[in-house]
């Protein structure tokens, strides 16, 4: 088994609550425990994470065990203490998060709302206590506000407050938030996890490597998660987005990718449904196509198994000539009249966001007008910020394949939509795509554009 390559301990306090006991106008969560439990399983494992973890959950069978307020501060205080300087500090949290007269708090099993300082655990306290360690690098990372869950009639959201909260004045740690400031942190029933937790944990078996060098850091973990949440937010019509502050030197390894990475894990490791992954056999891909030929996106997502069928067709798989293979299959389909415009790009992105550096697949689709017809009606068309940045980076990404009338037009549809004029995420692409069109702009076109968009 090879040594993991680094000095120093790696300490982790692992928190899932699904259920709060004492304030029934605290809701219960359905995955946390799922979240963690499945965590721990990759972190433990000495050749990907080894780690050494506590973890405290809803269905602990000791009371030491408990996810309870005592237990852990006890805890944090405890490996935050004992850390030496080439230490490493991980404190994962799925439950709820509120807020009340300006501060802010997780919510261990046992809190109550209407004495907060005395029953939950203030994010300042954690902060303060993760600060005072020797460690060199601290991780916090929250999935909380669970959609569905409720507090009062409060729906679960991040709230700005909040996230402020955890990112102000954290020198020396990282921390990664599940949403934004305003969304929901939501949950998977097919999947039995928390959508951020999953996303995570699929990238820490393997699939945020991507430049397959056998490390993934936490930036990569961070890009992983967002491009992923922004296609389950496609697809689901809904929108939650990490936020990562990185105030540590460097980047933080997370886990190691064995060569075997399959033959490395437990037998019944899952992070899918308790019936376990869908494999796809190839004999079912001509199957499938069929079955969905003429479906609708709404159909499509409603059948289940059809729809997780094909999104693992497309995405499992972290060889990128696979994927580039793939991509042209789902086009040539397309081709056929087998899809809509709109399902072509649904498709398309799980794959495409991921490998258009590479000039094979650029140029294939450079030869296909069509394809690139759609990708820019999709973007000037855009109908959210999130939409349009993704959008963009395709677009950015394949303007050497444009002509100068393609140009033009993307450029005049910018003009016309406020999604895109108004989208943070979209603005870099935005600037290199006039960039790109400098030539064919008048000069007063041209510094108008550049200077609307480099404020």
């Amino acid at each position: 088994m090879p040594k993991f390559p680094t000095a120093g301990r790696r300490n982790a306090l692992l928190v899932g609550i699904n259920s709060y006991y004492l304030d029934e106008t605290i809701g219960n969560l359905r995955y946390c425990v799922n979240d963690v439990n499945s965590l721990n399983e990759i972190l433990i494992n000495q050749s990907r994470g080894n780690f050494s973890t506590v973890l405290l959950t809803s269905d602990a069978a000791e009371k030491i065990n408990e996810p309870n307020r005592a237990n852990i501060m006890s805890m944090l205080k405890l490996i935050s203490n004992s850390a030496s300087s080439e230490d490493l500090l991980l404190f994962y949290f799925a439950g709820h998060g509120f807020e009340s007269e300006g501060k802010n708090y997780i919510l261990p099993a046992d809190s109550r709302t209407n004495i907060l300082d005395d029953s939950a655990i203030s994010i300042e306290w954690v902060k303060e206590t993760f600060k005072k360690s020797l460690a060199k690098q601290k991780l916090i990372v929250l999935d909380s506000c669970h959609s569905g869950s409720t507090l009062g009639r409060a729906v679960g959201r991040m709230s700005e407050a909040f996230l402020q909260s955890l990112l102000n004045n954290s020198e020396g740690m990282a921390i990664f938030c599940s949403c934004k400031a305003g969304q929901q942190a939501c949950e998977m029933q097919e999947m039995e996890h928390g959508v951020f937790s999953y996303y995570l944990l699929e990238g820490l078996t393997g699939k945020a490597d991507t430049d397959e060098n056998g490390l993934i850091f936490l930036g990569d973990i961070n890009q992983y998660v967002t491009g992923k949440l922004n296609e389950w937010g496609l697809r689901t019509r809904s929108e939650q987005n990490p936020t990562l502050q990185l105030d540590v030197t460097g980047d933080i390894l997370l886990v190691t990718v064995p060569k075997e990475s399959s033959e490395e894990l437990p037998a019944n490791f899952t992070i899918s449904s308790s019936s376990g992954p869908i494999l796809v056999a190839s004999d079912d891909i001509s199957r499938f196509f069929k079955e969905i030929t003429f479906m609708s996106n709404e159909e499509l997502y409603e059948n289940k198994y059809i729809f997780t069928v094909f999104r693992e067709y497309l995405v499992n798989d972290n060889n990128y000539n696979i994927k580039i293979e793939k991509s042209k299959k789902v086009i040539e389909e397309y081709l056929k009249g087998k899809f809509s415009a709109s399902n072509i790009l649904y498709f398309l992105i799980p794959i495409f966001i991921t490998i258009t550096s590479f000039k094979e697949i650029k140029m294939w689709l450079a030869d296909k007008p069509i394809i690139k017809d759609i990708f820019i009606t999709e973007f000037i068309d855009s109908g959210s910020f999130d939409y349009a940045g993704i959008t963009s980076s395709i677009i950015c990404n394949l303007i050497p394949a444009f002509s100068d009338e393609e140009l033009l037009k993307i450029i005049n549809g910018i003009k016309n939509n406020d999604q895109i004029t108004g989208s943070f995420s979209a603005r870099k692409n935005i600037i290199a795509m006039i960039n790109a069109s400098r030539n064919i702009l008048k000069p007063s076109e041209y510094l108008e554009l550049k200077n609307t968009f480099s404020d």
